[in-house]
């Protein structure tokens, strides 16, 4: 796996390098990225193995679940089922890597999952290197490659069993392949955008429709520009009253989605408090239990009407079910007291009351429930606003083309949203920004941390405010996208 995973990276440096006179920096972003997640994976795997009794090298609960996936369609993929608590990974395409990778090793190996992912984010960090350099240089790919080669939390997640690296492959990919599009090979652009879109469809859902919407505006920019603004607001207005009107008319497909997202919501946080496996249960007696184990269900505040989501425990004891919740607490109550996820009718203000906590979540990483604060999330959390400052920054200094960030910017704002929307654990919110946009925001920065105005104040000494950029930054951003092709 180490082997073919440095043949990979060698050939992309090569394609990135090519002809370029910044390719002993691609090689130095590569070895750096490189040995520091491998470095990482053998710290995470010996901390696996000398914890876990099985030996079976999974460290996290969201591992697990994978592990336990892919172990359970062994040796046979296509003859096998998933094990009861694990559905919502039918058809993950992280899923199909870890069997792929089973199928080519022989067995259920964590190791060589965690080098994949490895190899996968250092892809991931040589890709943000070519494109600094496409936009603002050769300081700007360095600075951009080295940023997401020692940035803490993609380090750490590229060292899981998770899925996040594999979609910030997909997104960085997407994004490369934008700037380097040809109009010689467009069906082979087109093939790998849509395809990536479909994977992400697997990961998650919201990324694929980000993504979309990116490589949509993307498209349409050089249309949209060549048209007067009173037509283009007029085809907005009408766009929005179309919208307004499928929604309307497609009010049951929605609802179907909220329940969705409550669903999701509710089996990654019992996930995340390791509650979501189970034993098998024998199949007579599942047939007459009202609410088996691992039914997602939930629980109305009789006060307000709103919903408690959590799955059930234990079901076996008549007229009574034991059943954990999504705000880490186990209760038992009255079978008459629960209704299945499907059925349940959620509250629309309830929808907005996680707006606020969520956002703390999202830019603080503070908890939305009453646990404890924990101290690893929020310096992450506030690490990632001063990227996201120095990304705007980049975009306003270095005055960057309005088409080449349509699509980081449909991407984080989407996840953003999603985050915001979705109420999670500031560990799985930071997964969801790590991973999908730092890559993107550090791209973004390094025209202004590349360019001649920052290392000016860096020095301390005056700005001429004319000096918003480096003297041959259109020569620059010019001979870059020239050489992305």
């Amino acid at each position: 796996m180490l082997v073919i995973g440095v043949a990979l990276i060698a050939a992309l440096i090569v394609r990135l390098g090519w002809k370029q006179p910044g390719w002993r920096d691609l090689v130095l972003v590569g070895v750096a990225g490189m040995g520091l997640r491998l470095v990482a994976v053998g710290v995470i795997a010996f901390i696996a193995m000398t914890a876990d009794s099985n030996s079976t090298g999974v460290w996290l609960n969201d591992e697990a679940s994978y592990w336990r996936a892919t172990d359970a369609l062994m040796p046979a993929p296509w003859d096998r089922a998933l094990p009861e608590g694990l559905d919502h990974l039918g058809g993950n395409g992280y899923l199909g890597l870890t069997t792929v990778i089973s199928l080519a090793v022989g067995s259920v190996d964590s190791l060589s999952f965690r080098i994949a992912n490895a190899i996968i984010g250092t892809i991931v960090v040589l890709l943000c290197a070519g494109l600094g350099y496409a936009f603002f240089g050769r300081t700007a790919g360095l600075i951009a490659g080295l940023g997401a080669a020692v940035w803490p939390d993609l380090v750490l997640w590229s060292a899981m069993m998770v899925r996040d690296t594999l979609g910030s492959l997909a997104v960085i990919g997407v994004w490369w392949v934008l700037v380097a599009a040809d109009r010689r090979r467009w069906v082979a652009t087109a093939c790998f955008v849509l395809l990536t879109i479909v994977l992400l469809a697997t990961l998650r859902t919201y990324l694929a429709i980000a993504v979309g919407v990116g490589v949509l505006a993307w498209l349409a920019y050089p249309y949209v520009r060549r048209q007067r603004a009173r037509r283009v607001l007029l085809a907005g207005l009408g766009l929005a009253a179309l919208t307004s009107l499928v929604a309307v008319g497609q009010s049951r497909r929605l609802d179907e989605a909220v329940h969705e997202l409550f669903y999701r919501q509710t089996v990654i946080r019992m996930e995340t408090l390791g509650r979501l496996y189970r034993d098998q249960l024998p199949t007579d007696s599942i047939v007459h239990l009202p609410f088996r184990p691992g039914a997602a269900i939930a629980l109305t505040d009789p006060q307000t009407g709103w919903l408690l989501t959590g799955l059930v425990q234990d079901s076996s004891e008549p007229g009574v079910v034991t059943v954990s919740l999504t705000d880490d607490t186990v209760q038992r109550v009255l079978i008459s007291d629960v209704v299945l996820l499907q059925d349940a009718r959620i509250p629309t203000l309830q929808l907005f009351s996680w707006v606020v906590p969520s956002a703390l979540a999202v830019f603080a990483g503070l908890p939305t429930t009453t646990r404890a604060v924990n101290l690893v999330w929020v310096p992450a959390a506030l690490a990632w606003d001063g990227l996201l400052v120095l990304g705007v920054l980049g975009l306003v200094r270095s005055r960057l083309l309005l088409r080449d960030w349509l699509f980081p910017l449909c991407v984080i704002g989407g996840t953003i949203a999603a985050l915001i929307a979705i109420p999670g654990d500031p560990g799985n919110a930071e997964r969801h920004r790590a991973t999908q946009t730092v890559p993107l925001l550090l791209v973004l920065a390094s025209g202004f941390l590349a360019s001649r105005r920052f290392a000016i104040a860096m020095a301390g000494r005056p700005v001429n405010s004319l000096a918003t950029m480096p003297a041959n930054a259109t020569t620059t951003v010019g001979s870059g996208r020239r050489s992305a092709r």
